[in-house]
């Protein structure tokens, strides 16, 4: 059987983006994730730590691009969680926009 679980809203501050004032200094950053996986004894997804991996994975790495921190972010999932059959990651930039809340996402899909 085929599971899906979603971890949302794991708020955190990192630095992110490519801006001068993005690199200086962390900004509010929310991201979103939902994965795909075969449930086994030993296929479960803790989501503790996924949720954990992706905050300290963004926060650790200072990625210039969300594209890349996206990527980068489903991969680890993937290597931590083999069960993981598909993966979205959405990353939120609440605070970058006075008038808008820019996002964005990447599904993978895991052989």
């Amino acid at each position: 059987m085929e599971y899906r679980i979603d971890i949302e809203q794991i708020e955190f501050y990192a630095v992110i983006g490519i801006l001068p004032k993005e690199r200086s200094i962390a900004q509010k950053v929310l991201a979103h994730a939902t994965l795909w996986y075969d449930y086994s004894d030993k296929g479960y997804i803790d989501y503790a730590k996924a949720a954990w991996l992706i905050k300290t994975n963004i926060q650790q790495k200072k990625f210039k691009l969300l594209e890349e921190a996206l990527l980068d972010t489903l991969h680890l999932l993937h290597k931590n969680f083999p069960a993981i059959k598909k993966g979205t990651l959405r990353i939120t930039k609440p605070q970058i926009l006075s008038d808008a809340t820019p996002s964005v996402s990447l599904t993978l899909k895991f052989d």
